[in-house]
């Protein structure tokens, strides 16, 4: 096989980098490629959904199983841009009602924001993971994250609609979010993320705490403290 970019010889059959050159001999993806993984990683979102929603220990494993490494990881990316497409529009519905005119601006920003908590909750499964020698992968700590956080979109979504006259119910929908993302996140950190079981209560809390700040900091530097949605960070 010969490089395609400087037709120096390359061992094997290998699309990795050329060793004289050092350009990838992989195909560009073209558009076709991108709309065909988009595709494939929301199809495999909806197919864990479905899973994990009937059964969040057993489900979680089976699905990420089922998928792979690769496609797992591609899905759990789908989960985080879900939760920060479902949490922008459940926010732009709450300020339409509240009687703030929202813009596309405060829209995009919202879906940045929403983002953070995932991309939070990956990168510090993948530093336990390393600092503690777990045996999963960093598909499991993306998987896992992405998968966590969509009880808490449904919540928001649900919360919006149903208004301050439904405190109690959302009141209800709000501990079975919670209870469900924690045992998203303990059954991902130990079954998959492969972290000791005495390690996983300590480092989730830190996941969550650290989402937390950041999700808070994030949106303050956004927003402004002189915005509806400055306020209600602060």
């Amino acid at each position: 096989m010969f490089c395609v970019n400087c037709g120096a010889a390359v061992d094997g059959d290998t699309l990795v980098a050329c060793g004289s050159c050092g350009k990838s001999n992989a195909p560009a993806l073209t558009g076709a490629d991108i709309s065909r993984r988009i595709k494939e990683a929301s199809s495999d979102a909806w197919a864990a959904t479905r899973r994990v929603a009937i059964d969040p220990v057993a489900g979680l494993a089976s699905s990420f199983t089922t998928l792979g490494e690769r496609r797992a990881q591609s899905a759990g990316i789908a989960f985080g841009v879900i939760f920060a497409l479902v949490s922008a529009i459940a926010a732009a519905i709450g300020v339409s009602k509240l009687g703030v005119d929202g813009n596309l601006k405060a829209g995009l920003g919202i879906f940045i924001v929403a983002l953070v908590p995932f991309a939070t909750i990956a990168a510090l499964s993948a530093g336990a993971r390393k600092l503690f020698g777990g045996s999963g992968s960093a598909g499991a700590d993306v998987f896992t994250a992405g998968v966590a956080l969509q009880p808490l979109g449904v919540l928001f979504l649900a919360a919006t609609f149903l208004g301050s006259d439904n405190l109690e119910v959302i009141a209800v929908l709000t501990l079975f979010a919670w209870t469900y993302m924690l045992c998203i996140l303990f059954t991902g950190s130990t079954r998959l993320v492969g972290l000791p079981e005495r390690i996983a209560p300590p480092a989730i809390a830190t996941m969550l705490l650290a989402a937390g700040w950041l999700t808070t900091i994030a949106a303050k530097s956004f927003f402004g403290s002189d915005t509806p949605l400055g306020r209600f960070f602060n």
